[in-house]
């Protein structure tokens, strides 16, 4: 049985939440494979199979809370506006605009991180932060003249 995320409480019950939608859930497997081995597996469990934070916890010798944080932070990475935005804008963006969004902005890593991870210049990293961001801006302000 699939689980929909929840909405106020934070917690994943098998109730409709109140502001994550099926349409979320399926972005976020979708996106799932930005992610590492390790978060995207938390996420299968949770979303796919039904396991309960509790049950993951018995697994891996983590606390129920820890794994909670974990898999909300994941959730809200995947839902990021940068990333949602990026993915909206280009239909087929670059690769290396996809991996620099994935690890400044879903993984967290910072600026010089990503130069390394994804062996590209600060110039590059630089510029499609900036791209991504101005995007968002952009979009906002067509919004709010709407």
């Amino acid at each position: 049985m699939k689980k929909e995320l929840s909405g106020d409480s934070g917690h994943v019950r098998g109730q409709k939440p109140a502001y994550h939608t099926v349409r979320d859930n399926e972005l976020v497997l979708l996106r799932s494979n930005l992610l590492e081995k390790e978060d995207r597996t938390l996420l299968q469990m949770v979303l796919d199979r039904g396991s309960t934070f509790e049950q993951i916890a018995r697994l891996t010798g983590k606390s129920p809370s820890t794994i909670s944080r974990r898999f909300h932070r994941i959730l809200n990475q995947l839902l990021a506006r940068e990333l949602t935005a990026l993915l909206e804008y280009r239909k087929q963006p670059d690769p290396v605009e996809i991996s620099i969004a994935r690890a400044y902005f879903v993984q967290g890593l910072t600026q010089k991180q990503v130069c390394e991870k994804v062996g590209v210049t600060a110039y590059r990293v630089r510029t499609t932060i900036a791209m991504i961001r101005k995007i968002i801006y952009h979009n906002t302000m067509k919004n709010l003249d709407h």
